[in-house]
């Protein structure tokens, strides 16, 4: 997963650029998966690898690239992106057989 460095179209009193703070464990984000978009929790956070827990299911490959948003003064703002590495299957998809 990658960060932004600053936020984008946020500036600060002094008319710097705000800075983007490390995700914190709990914390709630909006995930952009491919057209898919859900609200997600993080859940646990291992060096460069975030574990998201997300509201609602979102069908993806593994490979395919996020983007990750955070609430900053009442509007979802872009922090970062990463990739999929690894999720759960809710239900198996079984195709009808051709006759």
């Amino acid at each position: 997963m990658f960060l932004l460095r600053r936020l984008l179209g946020v500036k600060t009193d002094d008319s710097k650029k705000a800075k983007v703070s490390k995700l914190a464990v709990g914390e709630t984000l909006f995930i952009n998966i491919g057209a898919s978009q859900c609200g997600g929790r993080v859940a646990a956070l291992k060096g460069g690898e975030v574990t998201i827990t997300l509201t609602t299911p979102a069908c993806t490959d593994k490979g395919e690239k996020i983007a990750i948003s955070r609430r900053i003064d009442g509007h979802w703002r872009l922090i970062g992106w990463g990739k999929v590495k690894s999720g759960g299957t809710l239900a198996e998809v079984i195709e009808p057989e051709a006759q």
